[in-house]
């Protein structure tokens, strides 16, 4: 499904809800192409209703003096200056510059996380204005959740954006425009919405009916080295191995640390398109962090061999952080192995 988008007459409708218009930074259009664009690429496809791109237009506008600056009017100096309010939604302090500058870089945005720490007035360019509102509706923390998920109460992202606390006994600044605002775009409804992407259909691979299970014991401690390794136990092979060609298979692993916590190691399944010897990476599945005890679930399908006498491994694999010392898996239990027949 195609995603709707904001236009320069919502941002207009905004503008004039809160009785304001006039001296913007760029027309309503450009406006309404900047959320549009950020929203697309960065909002993570949480801006899915009205109310949460409602709240993140109307909270922009308000913290941008009605969307006539990116950058925050008092140059006196204080605690947080240079890095003062800035971007639509008046990023401020040190260690935001530092958070965003981390995410852009992770965005490949820029390559330098430190380039807002070192060049704090470029956060005023245009090109950061809705990126920051959209950046802060979903990365920023409140009590467990990104701010996105207030949307619905309007008093409360408010508190949040002006008061830094969404329970905050007192009203935020311009609280009346605010609501006006919301609540003029919000009725705008589905239009305004913008669905996650539906994920493109990928053809179903044809499945062989002969199957092989080739599984290894999981007893011995295994010494852990720095670096990505398949999870071995004795000389024979991986801990789990699928060959042959199969359907689909349902596979558990819980596997166990000496140390605890362990660092911040990694685990997933991986399958191999194998062939004398020869090993080629044909899929990996999310790395989940490691704990004490940490369950690595695999659930779908293997594909077939790529060529002919090739077979498909399923192997768990681990991958240890540098500084890492002294980290052993003392046990790995398998347990599920449900096979489609």
């Amino acid at each position: 499904m195609e995603a709707m988008s904001l236009t320069g007459a919502h941002i207009a409708l905004a503008l004039r809800s809160a009785g304001a218009g006039g001296g913007l930074v760029m027309g309503t259009a450009a406006i309404a192409e900047a959320f549009n664009d950020a929203i697309e690429k960065y909002g993570e496809g949480l801006f899915t209703t009205a109310d949460r791109v409602a709240a993140l237009v109307s909270e922009c506008m308000m913290e941008s003096a009605y969307f006539r600056t990116t950058e925050e009017y008092n140059t006196k100096k204080g605690d947080y200056q240079p890095y003062r309010g800035r971007t639509f939604i008046q990023i401020t302090w040190k260690s935001n510059y530092i958070k965003f500058g981390e995410w852009c870089k992770q965005q490949r945005l820029i390559s330098d996380a430190n380039y807002f720490v070192k060049n704090p007035s470029r956060l005023a360019d245009l090109e950061w204005a809705a990126i920051g509102g959209v950046w802060y509706f979903t990365q920023v923390d409140f009590y467990g959740k990104p701010l996105v998920e207030y949307s619905g109460n309007i008093g409360q992202v408010g508190k949040a954006v002006n008061l830094g606390d969404p329970y905050h006994k007192v009203a935020p600044n311009g609280w009346k425009a605010r609501e006006d605002a919301y609540k003029a775009v919000r009725a705008l409804g589905d239009s305004i919405a913008f669905p996650p992407p539906t994920p493109p259909q990928k053809p179903q691979p044809e499945w062989k009916e002969d199957m092989k299970n080739v599984y290894f014991g999981a007893s011995k401690e295994q010494a852990l080295k720095v670096g990505e390794q398949d999870v071995r136990i004795n000389n024979d092979g991986d801990v789990s191995v699928i060959s042959g060609q199969n359907k689909a298979v349902d596979v558990e692993a819980t596997v166990s640390f000496n140390l605890i916590p362990p660092p911040k190691t990694r685990l997933f399944w991986r399958i191999v398109d194998y062939k004398s010897g020869e090993n080629k990476i044909a899929h990996n599945r999310k790395p989940v962090t490691a704990h004490e005890e940490t369950q690595v679930v695999w659930k779908g399908a293997i594909p077939d061999g790529s060529a002919k006498d090739r077979t498909m491994r399923l192997r768990l694999v681990v991958q240890v952080p540098e500084g890492t010392v002294g980290l052993k898996i003392t046990g790995v239990q398998i347990s599920g192995w449900k096979m489609d027949d």
